[in-house]
């Protein structure tokens, strides 16, 4: 009514301009039409003056009141958002893909949308043969990563994340944060044999809301501003669900969500509420590493498609960091062939490293990247040429075109095809992951270094080509069993003894080029290690050690007593 009565008030102070006569021109008629609209604009503010009275205002903001209380009585807060448009596509682009047999599919004729595509998170618990009249589900088990929104939260722990991460599995739903913990996807007792947690959550739903990047919530990202700006625009993809650690964990809706709305608005969203705001699991840890690091995983891969035009990894170093900060484990993996030297290409797509829990026990992270290294299909390297930021064009473009689309996806299997070229179909996991280690494993030093040792290896083997008398030396340095340890003298000759000094000088050049004391398990010096490792069975080798080891660096004594087992001096010798 208050809208009808300011429309018909402007209107009627709006008068409408007397037409031209015959001897006016049409400047003056435009002169008659601005007089006309100044005359009702005028009019308009005083009519608008004398309405807006406090009785009035009040009127009005009690009317607005009660139409916002009624709305958030009456409508779902997370059908409201676009978290429905987003989830239907998702679910019609990549499950109903799925069911392409004819006639399974009964879309609707207008959307196309069938509600059999999706099914429920329960459905992918691994069942026995004979659980029910369903084939037993026996396929990999899905962790889908969330971030539970926490910038209203008065933790410091959690002052810079402003989030955390929460897991939707068959299982279970939840965080580790205390006031929140896990509540049971599904209880199955005499009672009952229903979902239960937000009275059931289907895959679709799961993998939409660990999609929600737009989101007034953003984990490490929010902003009030911003914030305040995607509510208002309704930029809402986010989830709200009902707090596991409280005792309406099973209720889908809150009775009244002006509360929610209000904490999305100020970015307030926290743990002590009744329902809890969920977003893209990006808003916490991008790659989707971090719950696998919790459950000590012996074999990650990780695909990283963020875009990353200057390769900084933002998402692998955050998620290092945070695997480090919770649980104490160490991630070791060198990126330095994925990143691209004077601007050219990738020498790889993939690394793989290794991950030292806190239990002792070690696991394998094989990381892919999105990345050129030149040797790409010939459709790829053409639409790169066209488009020069790909395979890091912004993910703000929501509408790839066909070709678009294509070459992401010929790419991101072109680098897994690289990356598993040599791993045998069928391979058990950890035998996979630790021959891609051997593999993959960046050089410990430039190849010419290494070819320079091997040019002095070969003289010394001629040393004793050429000397017969030389062979019992050979015979030990080369010996495969450990050679019992005389308490008698050793003999060793003046060439012997020479020729002794010219493998530990080796050695020491080894050392120090090829950084053993960093990379000593290295596959690419494996060959070194074998080989010190029989020397120091030798006698006579280990009789010239301990007459000149005072010659050569400390920081090789102590290499050669930690590593090989050969004796220092106690106090070490030192230069004043």
């Amino acid at each position: 009514m208050l809208c009808s009565a300011v429309l018909r008030k402007v209107l009627a102070t709006v008068t409408e301009p007397t037409p031209p006569t015959a001897h006016e021109g049409p400047w003056v008629t435009l002169n008659r039409i601005v007089e006309s609209s100044i005359g009702g604009c005028v009019g308009y503010f005083q009519w608008a003056g004398e309405l807006c009275q406090p009785s009035h205002l009040f009127v009005a903001l009690v009317v607005l009141a009660v139409c916002a209380g009624l709305f958030c009585w009456r409508i779902n807060i997370n059908v409201f958002g676009l978290n429905q448009f987003y989830r239907n596509r998702l679910v019609r682009c990549y499950l109903g893909a799925t069911r392409w047999k004819p006639g399974l599919r009964k879309p609707h004729r207008f959307t196309g949308f069938d509600d059999g595509d999706d099914f429920s998170m329960t459905d992918l618990q691994t069942s026995k043969p004979g659980d029910g009249e369903k084939i037993p589900y026996r396929g990999p088990f899905p962790l889908v990563n969330c971030a539970l929104n926490l910038g209203g939260s008065s933790d410091l722990d959690v002052h810079t994340r402003q989030s955390a991460s929460f897991t939707l599995t068959p299982l279970f739903a939840g965080t580790s944060r205390t006031r929140v913990g896990y509540a049971p996807m599904r209880l199955k007792d005499s009672r009952c044999d229903v979902d239960t947690f937000a009275e059931g959550v289907t895959f679709g739903r799961a993998v939409s809301i660990s999609g929600a990047a737009a989101n007034p919530n953003m984990g490490y990202s929010t902003s009030p501003l911003v914030s305040a700006l995607l509510t208002m625009f309704n930029v809402r993809l986010g989830w709200w669900f009902p707090n596991p650690g409280r005792e309406k964990w099973q209720t889908e809706l809150p009775l009244f969500s002006l509360s929610c709305l209000v904490k999305e608005f100020l970015g307030m969203a926290d743990e002590k509420s009744t329902f809890v705001n969920v977003s893209d699991g990006g808003h916490f840890e991008n790659l989707g590493i971090y719950e696998l690091v919790r459950r000590r995983a012996r074999v990650i891969i990780a695909c990283d498609g963020e875009c990353d035009e200057h390769y900084s990894f933002g998402s692998l170093g955050n998620a290092i960091r945070l695997a480090k900060v919770d649980f104490n484990a160490r991630i070791e993996l060198d990126v330095s062939r994925i990143r691209p030297e004077g601007g050219g290409n990738s020498a790889s797509h993939c690394a793989v490293g290794k991950i030292k829990y806190n239990d002792g026990s070690t696991g394998y992270l094989i990381y892919l990247k999105s990345s050129l290294t030149g040797d790409e299909p010939t459709d790829v390297a053409q639409y790169h040429s066209s488009h020069n930021a790909f395979p890091h064009e912004s993910t703000a473009d929501q509408f790839f075109s066909e070709d678009q689309f294509e070459s992401y996806r010929r790419l991101g299997y072109h680098i897994a095809e690289q990356a598993f070229r040599d791993t045998a179909a069928g391979s058990e996991f950890v035998s996979l992951a630790t021959r891609m280690w051997d593999t993959w494993a960046p050089s410990s030093s430039e190849n010419r270094k290494f070819l320079a040792h091997t040019s002095k290896l070969d003289e010394i083997w001629a040393i004793f080509c050429d000397r017969p008398a030389m062979q019992d030396l050979w015979k030990e340095l080369n010996s495969t069993v450990p050679l019992p340890d005389g308490t008698g003298p050793v003999h060793l000759s003046e060439d012997e003894f020479c020729t002794c000094l010219a493998l530990i000088q080796l050695m020491e050049n080894v050392f120090v080029d090829l950084k053993l004391d960093e990379f000593w398990t290295h596959p690419d010096n494996r060959g070194w290690a074998m080989l010190f490792t029989m020397w120091v069975r030798s006698p006579k080798f280990r009789e010239a050690w301990e007459r000149s080891n005072r010659t050569f660096g400390i920081r090789f004594e102590y290499f050669c007593h930690a590593r090989l087992g050969m004796k220092r001096e106690n106090p070490v010798a030192r230069v004043t």
